[in-house]
């Protein structure tokens, strides 16, 4: 059959990961995931040769380096995906079971670069349904991940990863199963902004209409991480870890105003809850992402039309060494798993 005269269909897409043992070698997807779009791929720089040899066209070509990098994007869920937490914060995870239910909470710490997930992951994504061939994406670290939020939208998640290299192979012969839970929406998020996070309380929740959160790792990408002898990366380290959010809420106070001007320390955390219990218990299916020192970086609200006045805010996000050991991020996640090794 000719090259082409086919059709493969992206709803027979299925994507999964696994976690390395050593840094850039392929494991098998023991994890899979529903998403709505992914980017990665292989790229191979070359260079066609100036060499003056008498001859206008160029004859010589060559292939440099080889390097991965892409998103995935996907509706942000309290059960799939929520390993790779580890390795957007670079840290490590702390499990405890809640009381005496089925419910477990996790605790995931940001940190340098954690033994775990120095070693990396390898993505496996079949393209269709029809074929048993899968692309294998090796060596993969989080360069960032994305959430936003928006009324009448599913919270979304875009990571962002950069990895050593690409193969082509079987599929994995575990059975991709997903959970029955649903993703968060638009209805399950709470902000909350006050002093610390250990003063929150309901009283500190305001109004927002939609947010977006980074957590930008800032590999470092450029020829410092390739070696001579290989034609792929030897080496892909985490440069400073940028925190950035902002929001749009209605406008009806200068409160906002005064934080960005009067540099007003605070925290802020950020409620994604369910509503879905977990099992027989009150427990829910629930996540709190708790930035410990954030300032107003800006406020803009412009008047453009007759319609409701919105004021969108920009966070400025900071390591807290005073009432936090340090921490910028943490974020928990209750859940029916019982660890995240």
């Amino acid at each position: 059959m000719a090259i082409g005269s086919g059709t493969a269909l992206g709803w027979g897409a299925l994507l999964g990961y696994g976690e390395e043992t050593t840094w850039g070698t392929k494991i098998g997807a023991a994890n899979f995931m529903e998403f709505d779009s992914e980017s990665l791929k292989k790229t191979i720089d070359t260079e066609k040769l100036e060499s003056l040899n008498g001859n206008r066209a160029f004859i010589r070509r060559v292939q440099k380096g080889t390097s991965v990098d892409g998103a995935i994007s996907y509706d942000f869920h309290p059960i799939t995906g929520i390993s790779l937490l580890k390795h957007v914060l670079m840290g490590t995870v702390t499990s405890a079971q809640v009381g005496a239910t089925v419910a477990w909470n996790h605790t995931f710490t940001a940190s340098d670069m954690s033994t775990i997930t120095q070693k990396g992951l390898s993505f496996e994504i079949r393209p269709d349904s029809a074929t048993t061939t899968a692309f294998y994406y090796t060596g993969c670290r989080v360069d960032a991940l994305k959430l936003t939020g928006a009324v009448n939208e599913t919270v979304k998640a875009e990571l962002s990863l950069v990895g050593k290299d690409a193969t082509t192979g079987a599929f994995a012969t575990t059975t991709a199963v997903f959970s029955t839970i649903r993703p968060f929406i638009y209805y399950d998020v709470t902000f909350r902004f006050d002093g610390t996070i250990a003063s929150m309380t309901t009283g500190s929740t305001e109004n927002i209409t939609s947010f977006e959160l980074t957590v930008n790792n800032n590999l470092h990408k450029d020829e410092s991480t390739y070696s001579l002898g290989s034609t792929s990366r030897t080496a892909l380290p985490p440069g400073k870890r940028d925190i950035t959010m902002s929001f749009v809420q209605r406008y009806d106070t200068t409160t906002a105003f005064s934080r960005f001007t009067q540099g007003t320390e605070g925290a802020v955390r950020l409620i994604l809850d369910s509503g879905q219990t977990i099992g027989a218990a009150l427990t829910t299916y629930s996540m709190h992402i708790d930035l410990h020192k954030v300032f107003y970086k800006s406020v803009e609200s412009d008047i453009s039309d007759s319609g409701v006045l919105t004021q969108r805010v920009e966070l400025s996000v900071v390591a807290d060494t005073t009432t936090s050991a340090g921490k910028d991020v943490v974020i928990s996640v209750t859940n029916s798993n019982t660890a995240y090794a």
